[in-house]
């Protein structure tokens, strides 16, 4: 099975479509302590065709600490016979953050780390 994530500012869903917004590697914000908002698409393929695998997403800074998480969601393949089998799905995230750090998103199924996404968060310089 092979778990791939994209960060983005911001996903909607139009005709069972994916639109996404600008991809995120870092987040500039004006103050600390400041509540960032992004979105997640994760893409699980290769999914088990009779069985489900649950994911969770955490959200973690630099030292480990949680920042946020999804709930444990339980997926399992609904695609055609000719199709990979797989499953798509995105999930919105607001998170406080307090200082200059790469803050990272973690995908885990059935409760082992898969993927991982960093997000670099720096103070905006100020023109003086």
């Amino acid at each position: 099975m092979w778990v791939n994530m994209l960060i983005c500012d911001k996903i909607d869903v139009r005709d069972n479509q994916f639109i996404l917004g600008q991809i995120v590697n870092k987040l500039t914000v004006p103050t600390y302590p400041f509540v960032i908002q992004f979105s997640c698409l994760i893409k699980l393929t290769g999914l088990p065709e009779l069985d489900t695998v649950q994911t969770e997403l955490k959200v973690v800074n630099s030292n480990a600490g949680i920042m946020g998480n999804t709930l444990l969601q339980v997926h399992r393949n609904y695609r055609e016979n000719y199709m990979v089998p797989g499953v798509d799905q995105y999930f919105d995230f607001k998170v406080l953050v307090e200082q200059n750090e790469n803050i990272y998103i973690e995908c885990f199924v059935d409760g082992e780390l898969k993927s991982r996404y960093p997000i670099n968060i720096n103070l905006v310089e100020m023109a003086g």
